[in-house]
């Protein structure tokens, strides 16, 4: 989290930047949002990325197979059962992209390299987050464990 933090102070960003306000089609924007994204599941909290969810309803997938229209809470819920028991070595952004639509809708690719209970082999997963611009705002709209 350290490193992310410091990319964003070396580059002056400003804190509404990391919350992922934007304007229309913003890429900078959409790029602070994923990587507010990655410094969050990165660092375990996910405290920030609790308030990037679209309240509407998060479609899921974790490997158990789809859910959708999950309210934050239970997004939050199946995210830290799913980190449960694992330990974080580090998560990058893996790419990122804005694909277009109306509203705009985006992405994140987080590669998180963790390693299982007595465990000491690092696993990376491949975890997608979808972004749709809200307003002013980049909000997680889908989360998948990618395959």
């Amino acid at each position: 989290m350290l490193r992310v933090l410091g990319a964003f102070l070396l580059l002056g960003c400003a804190p509404a930047a990391l919350l992922g306000q934007s304007g229309e089609g913003d890429h900078e924007a959409l790029r602070q949002a994923a990587l507010l994204i990655v410094s969050d599941w990165d660092d375990g909290e996910l405290s920030h990325l609790s308030h990037l969810l679209v309240p509407e309803g998060v479609r899921m997938d974790l490997g158990g197979g789809e859910r959708g229209a999950l309210s934050p809470r239970q997004v939050m819920a199946a995210l830290r059962d799913f980190r449960d028991g694992l330990t974080s070595r580090s998560a990058t952004l893996a790419r990122w992209a804005e694909v277009g639509g109306t509203p705009s809708r985006g992405f994140a690719e987080v590669a998180w390299e963790a390693v299982g209970p007595g465990g000491s082999h690092a696993v990376t997963h491949r975890l997608y987050f979808g972004l749709l611009e809200q307003g002013a705002e980049w909000r997680v709209s889908e989360i998948r464990l990618l395959r």
